[in-house]
């Protein structure tokens, strides 16, 4: 499967030699929300329909962030969390459900983030996280402070934890009351007051509540014959989505039934085979129009690419998906 490309503004702030800052934005467009992600490679596929809002809220310094993301579309998200740190995902909508490394998470559900993988997961509607990045070598100090060398164990093996409830609130609250205080009060966050809270405290609340919660059950894994005809079906639909192609030739070249791969796409993106190509082609196009010359591009020749040609049809479903047409896309640049 082919990896997204990093973006320039990424690249640069991937070092995060930026020292401490707080930043907080807006945005009506997924993926300068992703651009906007510092330390963060993401990536972003809208697929249902509709416009997107979204806000990022993000502080630290080189070794420690706190961030927090707001956004109202069912997107798949792939990426790369910030490199040489530890990094959590702290569920702040208590309703929150998603589909993350091929595991079924909920509101009270602690996700961690393996050392050299990629993120893969699909977000639905009312998203709302919290993310928690420290540096490896210092997270690994305050694991061994607290005499909490098992926990390291349980890392390893676990990318989903499930939490007590209670322990979760606490460590939801905090997290967002240190960002809260840091985004109203720059000045003491300037002058490194919160770096002992940021590090130590939320860490240590963290390393409570990971301990507090052992033998609660994680969510199961999906199925691996799901998981292997959702990973070939993808490599195909990457490699072919210019091309007419069929769902029963998805499903052959995937080597299951057509029944077998409608489950495997519902359970993890909670659409259709043929609803995912159609918004694979559309993001498709819509990135080629982003980075297209607006004086010299049209619309119809990248529709075209992507195998669309009927273009009133095209054009009422480019603007159902986006809140835009595709003309406007192309002119935004």
């Amino acid at each position: 499967m082919k990896k997204h490309q990093k973006s320039a503004k990424n690249e640069a702030e991937m070092n995060l030699d930026v020292g401490r800052f707080f930043q907080q934005s807006a945005y009506d467009d997924f993926d300068a929300f992703a651009e906007s992600a510092i330390a963060w490679n993401l990536d972003f596929m809208q697929l249902d329909r509709g416009g997107f809002t979204g806000a990022l809220q993000q502080c630290g310094h080189s070794e420690v962030l706190l961030g927090r993301a707001v956004f109202n579309r069912k997107l798949e998200q792939q990426g790369e969390s910030p490199p040489g740190m530890k990094t959590f995902v702290i569920p702040v909508n208590r309703q929150l459900h998603m589909n993350w490394r091929r595991q079924d998470v909920g509101g009270n559900d602690l996700l961690v983030f393996p050392d050299g993988r990629d993120l893969k997961s699909v977000s639905n509607e009312s998203f709302d996280i919290m993310t928690y990045s420290l540096n490896s070598d210092r997270w690994q100090e305050l694991v061994e402070f607290h005499g909490a060398e098992r926990l390291m164990r349980r890392l390893h093996d676990h990318e989903v934890i499930s939490l007590r409830p209670d322990c979760c609130l606490r460590l939801r609250q905090m997290a967002f009351g240190v960002l809260q205080h840091v985004g109203e009060c720059s000045d003491a966050f300037d002058q490194g007051g919160y770096d002992n809270v940021l590090e130590e405290g939320i860490a240590g609340e963290l390393i409570r509540a990971i301990l507090t919660s052992e033998g609660h059950d994680a969510p199961k894994p999906e199925p691996r014959v799901r998981t292997r005809a959702l990973k070939k079906a993808r490599e195909v639909i990457e490699e072919y989505a210019h091309m007419p192609i069929s769902i029963r030739q998805l499903s052959q070249m995937a080597a299951v039934s057509e029944r077998t791969l409608q489950y495997a796409f519902q359970d993890k993106f909670g659409v259709t085979p043929k609803s995912y190509l159609q918004s694979y082609r559309m993001n498709q196009v819509r990135k080629a129009l982003r980075m297209a010359d607006p004086d010299a591009a049209r619309v119809v020749d990248v529709a075209n690419v992507w195998g669309f040609w009927h273009m009133g049809q095209f054009a009422k479903d480019y603007r159902l998906t986006f809140s835009e047409l595709p003309r406007e896309t192309l002119k935004s640049r």
